[in-house]
């Protein structure tokens, strides 16, 4: 009687340490994926940020010098990470190849505008220098 008391003690222990050892291993494995998600979070909030676009609709009777001097105003802005110019035929070609087929034969005409698609830099990307971007960009007689 006795041998069967020790033999289950045994196997209690044995229980009690294969389950503490792997609630402790649980518990690190989630502290090191919160450590993880704490290292990234800047980078990845900073990755958003920067991807945040301003799309501006170009007038139709704009000339292409007074566009690119405005692009050229805009990437001298200290808020602006980059600026890229997106004409109609470009647009059209990009929208054509969105969807598969020529819209243009359709319609007759290209109803697309150019636009300068804006970029922010992550430390300007909030809506205070968003709006404050806005209204001087408004100001510019080529914007629509």
């Amino acid at each position: 009687m006795e041998e069967f008391e020790v033999s289950q003690a045994a196997k209690k222990t044995k229980t009690v340490y294969v389950s503490t050892i792997f609630s402790i291993a649980l518990v690190l494995l989630m502290l090191g994926m919160l450590g993880l998600i704490l290292v990234h979070a800047k980078n990845l909030s900073n990755y958003v940020k920067e991807n945040i676009v301003l799309n501006i609709i170009v007038d139709e009777g704009a000339k292409e010098t007074e566009v690119l001097a405005f692009k050229k105003s805009l990437d001298n802005n200290i808020a602006v990470k980059q600026t890229q110019y997106v004409n109609k035929e470009v647009a059209q070609h990009n929208l054509t190849k969105d969807l598969g087929e020529d819209f243009v034969n359709f319609l007759g005409y290209n109803p697309l505008l150019s636009t300068i698609d804006v970029y922010l830099k992550a430390d300007y990307a909030n809506n205070q220098n968003i709006d404050a971007l806005r209204k001087s960009i408004e100001k510019n007689p080529i914007v629509k």
